[in-house]
C-alpha cells in the first residue's frame, strides 16, 4: 500500500491533492491520451471542412477568437453533407472510452500501491483491470440512467407547469434550481462509483476479482462522512470548471483573431484544468477507501490441512486429545501380582 495512505488522520481532500502532486506524470499521460484521441479525428474533420473555410471570411472568427455561433453553424453545415462527421465522432467516443478505462485503472493502481507512474506501469495495470472497470461502468449505467432519467422527466413536468404560472425571473430561478438538483444527484452518483472503482483496485490487490463486491461497501464508505467528503468532491469539480471557464473567457476576449497558436495553447490549458480536477477527485476516492477504518481488504479463506490416511491407518472412535493427561499414563494391569508379596 502507498505509505501516504497510512495516515488516517489526514483529510481526504488534502491526501488526494498530495497523491496528485506525488504522481504529476499521470496528468501528462492523461493529457497525451486525450490529445491523441482528439487529434486523429480532428485531422480527418479538417479535411472535410477545409473546402468550406478556405474561401470564407468566417474562418477568421473560428480560428482566432472563440465564437460559438460560428462553430454551431459550421457543424450544422457539415452534417448536411453526409455521415462522415457522425462516424468521426463515434470513432472518437470509442477510442476515448478505451483510453479512459485503461488510464482510470492505472491511476487508481498507482495511487494505491505507490509505484512510479511510468507509462509501462499505467498501461500494465490498466490492461489488467480493464474489464473490471468496464463491468463497474455497466453497474453505474444501470443505476444512474434510470435515476437521472426519472429526475429529468419530473423536471420537465414541473417546468411545463411553471411555464403556465410564472414568467421572467421566477421561472428562471425554478429552472436553474431544478437543474441544480439533477446536477447534485449526478455528482453524487459519480462520487459513489469513483469510490467503487478505487475499491475494485483494493480487492484486486488481495486476489478478489468480483466487481459486485465493491458497490455496497462503496455506498457505506460514502455515507460514513458524507457531508465533508461530498462537499470536498464538489469543490474539486467546481474548481476545475472555474479554471476551464476562465480560459474559455480569455480565449473569447483576449486572443486576437490571427494568433491561432495562442488560441490552441489557451484551449489546451482549459482542458488541463478539467483533467487536473478529475485526477484529484480520483485521488480523494482512493484516500477514502484506503484510510477508512471500516474498509477491510478481502482475505481468501484458509482451511486446516487434513492429513491423508494411509491403508493401515485406523481412525479411533474416541478422542484422546480431549484428555491428554490420560494418554500419557501407561495402562494399569488389572491382575498384576507383586513379586514381593509372593516371596512373603
Amino acid at each position: 500500500m502507498n505509505p501516504m495512505l497510512a495516515h488516517r488522520n489526514h483529510s481526504t481532500l488534502g491526501t488526494g491533492l498530495r497523491l496528485l502532486q506525488q504522481n504529476k506524470r499521470l496528468l501528462l499521460w492523461v493529457y497525451l491520451a486525450n490529445l491523441l484521441t482528439g487529434l486523429l479525428p480532428a485531422l480527418a474533420y479538417h479535411r472535410q471542412v477545409s473546402g468550406i473555410l478556405d474561401h470564407s471570411f468566417a474562418a477568421q472568427r473560428i480560428a482566432g477568437r472563440l465564437d460559438l455561433s460560428y462553430l454551431i453553424e459550421l457543424l450544422q453545415h457539415t452534417t448536411k453533407n453526409g455521415m462522415g462527421v457522425y462516424a468521426l465522432f463515434s470513432l472518437l467516443a470509442l477510442g476515448y472510452c478505451v483510453f479512459s478505462f485503461i488510464l482510470a485503472a492505472g491511476i487508481y493502481y498507482v495511487f494505491a500501491t505507490g509505484e512510479r507512474p511510468t507509462l509501462a506501469v499505467v498501461e500494465r495495470s490498466g490492461i489488467e483491470y480493464f474489464w473490471r472497470f468496464v463491468r463497474i461502468t455497466l453497474f453505474a449505467l444501470l443505476i444512474s440512467l434510470p435515476t437521472l432519467g426519472i429526475l429529468a422527466v419530473l423536471r420537465n413536468v414541473l417546468l411545463k407547469h411553471a411555464d403556465n404560472v410564472y414568467v421572467g425571473r421566477s421561472f428562471f430561478f425554478i429552472s436553474m434550481g431544478t437543474f441544480a438538483i439533477v446536477a447534485i444527484v449526478a455528482v453524487f452518483l459519480r462520487f459513489w462509483f469513483d469510490i467503487a472503482e478505487a475499491y475494485v483496485v483494493q480487492l484486486g490487490e488481495n486476489g478478489d476479482r468480483r466487481v459486485r463486491r465493491s458497490v455496497i461497501p462503496a455506498w457505506r464508505l460514502l455515507w460514513e462522512r458524507f457531508f465533508s467528503n461530498y462537499v470536498s468532491y464538489l469543490f474539486i469539480g467546481i474548481l476545475g470548471w472555474l479554471g476551464f471557464s476562465f480560459f474559455l473567457w480569455f480565449w473569447a476576449v483576449g486572443v486576437p483573431p490571427r494568433l491561432v497558436g495562442l488560441a490552441w495553447v489557451v484551449g489546451q490549458l482549459a482542458i488541463v484544468c478539467l483533467l487536473f480536477a478529475r485526477i484529484w477527485q480520483r485521488g480523494m476516492a482512493t484516500a477514502i477507501v484506503y484510510s477508512a477504518p471500516a474498509s477491510e481488504p478481502f482475505v481468501a479463506a484458509s482451511y486446516p490441512v487434513v492429513p491423508t490416511l494411509g491403508p493401515t491407518s485406523v481412525i479411533p472412535e474416541d478422542h484422546p486429545q480431549d484428555a491428554p493427561q490420560d494418554a500419557a499414563e501407561p495402562p494399569a494391569a488389572a491382575n498384576s501380582i507383586d513379586p514381593a508379596s509372593q516371596a512373603g
